[in-house]
């Protein structure tokens, strides 16, 4: 199965991801990707974010041909195009996909971004940041599944797994 979660930036995505991973899922993480291939890393690059997760895309491919669960982090999701990719990897494989969107008001996730001191991704996630890519975010067009982000991250996980384990395959 793959996982793509959604969202901005400090709604909970990677630790989510996270714990995904301590189930035993794959987390492909393309801002990690981002750090070993490119130095130094500039989070403004748009061809720095795309040869990432151009890297991501078979590697998930290949896991999910093996019957992997995998989870994607370090991506909003929050362009078409990056959903069709992500589909069509999936449909290649034969897996299901869950697409889960979370979101939490924006005064929460500015306050969690100025918090983060050492978060793995772009180090100048400001609140200004946050306002630049809200406002470019596309709406997602695909079945998915909303999730209230502004709670305790275990209880977001619990609905994110809730909603992975449902029989809703899409």
């Amino acid at each position: 199965m793959l996982v793509i979660l959604s969202g901005l930036m400090g709604v909970g995505k990677t630790e989510t991801a996270k714990q995904f991973e301590a189930l035993g899922y794959i987390r492909l993480d393309r801002d990690a990707y981002r750090h070993f291939f490119f130095k130094p890393v500039d989070f403004q690059d748009f061809e720095q974010r795309e040869a990432a997760y151009h890297v991501m895309l078979p590697i998930a491919l290949y896991h999910l041909r093996k019957g992997r669960n995998v989870v994607f982090d370090g991506l909003l999701f929050n362009h078409k195009d990056q959903v069709d990719r992500a589909l069509a990897i999936a449909r290649e494989a034969n897996s299901p996909v869950k697409l889960l969107y979370l979101t939490a008001p924006d005064e929460i996730v500015i306050g969690r971004l100025k918090a983060q001191k050492d978060h793995n991704s772009a180090p100048s996630r400001t609140p200004e940041d946050f306002q630049r890519v809200k406002a470019r975010f596309e709406k997602l067009e695909y079945p998915h599944t909303t999730i209230d982000a502004n709670r305790p991250l275990d209880d977001v996980f619990k609905d994110c797994l809730a909603y992975v384990n449902s029989e809703d395959i899409k």
